[in-house]
């Protein structure tokens, strides 16, 4: 009777690490900028920001981040909040998402064994499958009419 009891133990361990395991989801519209968050109380000396299995987003090292092993999808839209990393804030700022950027961020903190992942799902703006010049003509057209009616 010990043995099963302690089987049922585990078994409700499993449920709960698998219902507590999934990634937060971070939501972004095309061109804009997200935050990716990743809060590790520890505050270890370096922490590794990566897209996918292997892709490296950014690598911050004693607050300061260094982008030298980052993927060249990244470069240039990739940014840190240095006044936070000492009160454990490794969040990450990304520039002009895109639906290739769509996925899953991991941040690690492999001194601390710390991983928080990120799921990232980019939107098309509102409105954004329109022609800008056919919406610049209604509004002209709805300009011209307006003047005319409040000319009479």
């Amino acid at each position: 009777m010990n043995k099963r009891c302690f089987l049922h133990f585990i078994f409700l361990l499993l449920i709960i690490k698998v219902s507590v395991s999934v990634p937060p989801i971070v939501e972004g519209f095309k061109g804009d900028t997200v935050i990716l968050p990743c809060l590790i109380e520890q505050n270890p000396d370096s922490v590794f920001w990566r897209f996918g299995d292997s892709n490296t987003v950014c690598v911050i090292i004693k607050g300061e981040a260094h982008f030298e092993e980052q993927a060249s999808v990244f470069r240039n839209r990739v940014g840190i909040f240095s006044s936070e990393i000492t009160l454990g804030n490794f969040s990450i700022m990304l520039n002009s998402v895109s639906k290739t950027d769509e996925g899953l961020y991991t941040c690690y903190a492999p001194n601390e064994v710390v991983r928080r992942e990120i799921k990232l799902k980019v939107k098309e703006k509102p409105g954004s499958g329109q022609n800008k010049s056919q919406v610049d003509g209604v509004m002209f057209l709805l300009e011209c009419v307006l003047l005319y009616n409040f000319s009479f």
